[in-house]
C-alpha cells in the first residue's frame, strides 16, 4: 500500500491537515520498518500489506464514531470552528467509553456522545419509546426531567440543567435525540444521571407526559481527562466598590468555569470574567453565573462558555481586575479598562418576581450544620434551608423572609400539592424548574412542619416545607400564598 492509497483511505476521516499527514507518515513508517531485512537479533515483526490495512482498519472503527456525533454537536452549538470542533473531538466519550443505555417499561435511553470537564456535562441521549408514540417539534416542546447527582457531596450542591431536542421522529416516528446540558457546583465524574421522565409541554397548556419512571446512567468516573487547567489563586484579592473578594480556587475547562471565594461586603454584585487569549482577545462566558452559598461563608459560583474553547490558545484569566496566569505564575492587577464586575445586576436588586424564567434553575442540597442559601443573578428565586439566614438581608427582606418562612399560618394558604418523600423532596412544578431538598437536613417546628423555600413569581407566591406527621412520615407540600396574605412594604 503506497503513501497515495493511505491518503485517499483517510480523506473521510476527521483530523486536521497536519494530524491526517503525521498518521500517514507514522503508518508508512510501520510498515517500510515492517519490510526491511531482519537486524542483528536476526527476529522480524512481519506486517507485509495485510497488517497496515488492519491498522487502517481500526483507525477508521475509533474515527467513525466521532465523526458520527460531529455533526451532532455542530447543530447544538450552532456551528463550530476547526479549533473548536478539535476541541469537542478530543474531549468527548464516545464507543465503548460510555455508560450502556438505560431500559425500563418498553424505553430505552442509549447515551450517544458525552462533553464533560469537571462540573460541566453535555450527553446526548437517545430517547426509544414503544411504537405508536410519534415524536414531532411541531407538537410543543418537550422537556427531560432528569437530574446529576454526584456520587460524593461534601459541600453545598448545587446545578442548573436544560434539555435541547436535536431531532424528533426523523430516525423513527417514536425516537427522540436530544441534549441534556449540565452546570453544576461541584464534579460530576462517577456520579448518576437519573432520568424521571420526559413531558410535552403545549402552547395552549395541555401538557403531555410521554413517559414516567426511573432510569439511571452511570457518569463515567472521570468526564474531565486533561482538560480542567487549576491556577494559583488562593489568597487573590479582587477589591470591588461592594466589597473585596477572595479567591480560594479556581478551575478553567474548554466548557466552562468555577471559583470558590469569600465575600466580606452584603450587596454582591456579579464578578467579571474572561478567557485572554494569545492574539488579544477576550472570550466571555455566556450570560448568568450560578452563585451558591452566603456573603460571608465560603461560597462558589459557574459560568458557562457559548461554545467549546481551545484552551491551549489561552494565556489568563480575568476575574475582576485580576489578571491569572494558566501557566502557574502569580495573578496580578491588570488595567483599569477592564472592568470588576459584570454589568449583570446584583441578586439582591431584583424585585420579588425576578426576571423572565429560564430553561431550569439550581436545585440546592443543604450542608450538614450550615445556613444554605442558593441565589442566581437572573432570577428572584431564594431557597434556604434555615429560616434565621437573612443577617445580610435589607430589613424589608428579613421582615419577608421571616413571613414566609416561620410565622404566616400555612393553614390558611392553599395546599397545592402534596406528596410522600422520605430522603428528600423534589419539587418539579417551581417556575424556574426543578427544586430538591434533603429531607435529613430540615429541622421541623412544633406544628410538623420544615419550611425550605418561597418564591414570589408572575402573580402568585408559593411557600415549598415537609410535614412529618404522628407516626414519622414525611410529606412535601407547596401552598400558595392569598393575595390578602401576602407581604408588602406597606
Amino acid at each position: 500500500m503506497d503513501k497515495t492509497t493511505y491518503q485517499q483511505e483517510l480523506q473521510e476521516v476527521r483530523y486536521t491537515d497536519a494530524g491526517r499527514a503525521a498518521l500517514v507518515e507514522q503508518l508508512m513508517a510501520a510498515q517500510t520498518a515492517a519490510e526491511e531485512p531482519a537486524g542483528r537479533s536476526g527476529r522480524r515483526k512481519n506486517w507485509g500489506r495485510r497488517g497496515a490495512v488492519v491498522l487502517l482498519a481500526a483507525v477508521l472503527l475509533v474515527t467513525a464514531a466521532a465523526a458520527a456525533t460531529a455533526p451532532l454537536w455542530m447543530r447544538y452549538f450552532g456551528g463550530l470552528d476547526e479549533q473548536q470542533q478539535a476541541v469537542v473531538d478530543a474531549m468527548q466519550t464516545i464507543g465503548d467509553g460510555l455508560p450502556p443505555a438505560a431500559e425500563g417499561g418498553g424505553v430505552t435511553i442509549t447515551p450517544i456522545s458525552i462533553l464533560g470537564s469537571g462540573n460541566q456535562l453535555y450527553i446526548t441521549l437517545e430517547i426509544r419509546v414503544p411504537e405508536g408514540v410519534v415524536f414531532s417539534t411541531e407538537k410543543g416542546r418537550y422537556d427531560l426531567m432528569a437530574s446529576a447527582r454526584p456520587r460524593e457531596v461534601t459541600e453545598m450542591a448545587s446545578y442548573t440543567s436544560r434539555f435541547t431536542v436535536l431531532e424528533a421522529g426523523m430516525e423513527a416516528p417514536n425516537v427522540l435525540t436530544g441534549v441534556y446540558e449540565v452546570t453544576s457546583s461541584c464534579d460530576l465524574g462517577g456520579g448518576t444521571l437519573e432520568v424521571r421522565g420526559l413531558s410535552l409541554w403545549k402552547d395552549r397548556g395541555e401538557d403531555e407526559w410521554i413517559l414516567e419512571g426511573e432510569w439511571n446512567i452511570p457518569l463515567p468516573e472521570d468526564i474531565t481527562g486533561k482538560q480542567v487547567l487549576e491556577p494559583k489563586v488562593e489568597g487573590v484579592a479582587v477589591e470591588t466598590e461592594h466589597g473585596t473578594f477572595t479567591l480560594d480556587a479556581v478551575s478553567v475547562s474548554p466548557l466552562g468555569l468555577w471559583w470558590q471565594y469569600r465575600f466580606d461586603g452584603t450587596n454582591e454584585p456579579v464578578i467579571y470574567t474572561a478567557l485572554k487569549m494569545k492574539d488579544g482577545s477576550l472570550v466571555e462566558p455566556a450570560p448568568g453565573q450560578m452563585i451558591l452559598g452566603h456573603p460571608g461563608g465560603n461560597e462558589t459560583a459557574t459560568a458557562s462558555f457559548a461554545k467549546p474553547v481551545d484552551l491551549a490558545q489561552a494565556v489568563s484569566l480575568y476575574l475582576g481586575n485580576m489578571e491569572i496566569p494558566l501557566n502557574g505564575q502569580e495573578a496580578a492587577r491588570v488595567d483599569k479598562n477592564v472592568p470588576v464586575i459584570s454589568d449583570e445586576p446584583a441578586f439582591y436588586d431584583l424585585p420579588a418576581d425576578g426576571g423572565q424564567a429560564g430553561e431550569s434553575e439550581p436545585a440546592a442540597q443543604p450542608e450538614t450544620g450550615k445556613e444554605t442559601e442558593l441565589r442566581k443573578t437572573d432570577t428572584g428565586l431564594t431557597a434556604a434551608s434555615k429560616p434565621d439566614s437573612g443577617e445580610e438581608l435589607t430589613e424589608f427582606q428579613q421582615q419577608r423572609d421571616e413571613c414566609y418562612l416561620r410565622t404566616l399560618s400555612l393553614s390558611d394558604c392553599e395546599m397545592i400539592h402534596n406528596e410522600p418523600v422520605t430522603d428528600e423532596f423534589v419539587y418539579q412544578e417551581a417556575p424556574y424548574g426543578e427544586v430538591r431538598f434533603g429531607i435529613d437536613y430540615l429541622t421541623f417546628a412544633e406544628d410538623g412542619y420544615a419550611r425550605v423555600s418561597y418564591w414570589s413569581h408572575a402573580d402568585e407566591t408559593c411557600i415549598l416545607a415537609v410535614y412529618k406527621d404522628e407516626n414519622g412520615g414525611t410529606w412535601g407540600r407547596a401552598f400558595r400564598v392569598p393575595e390578602e396574605l401576602l407581604y408588602t412594604e406597606n
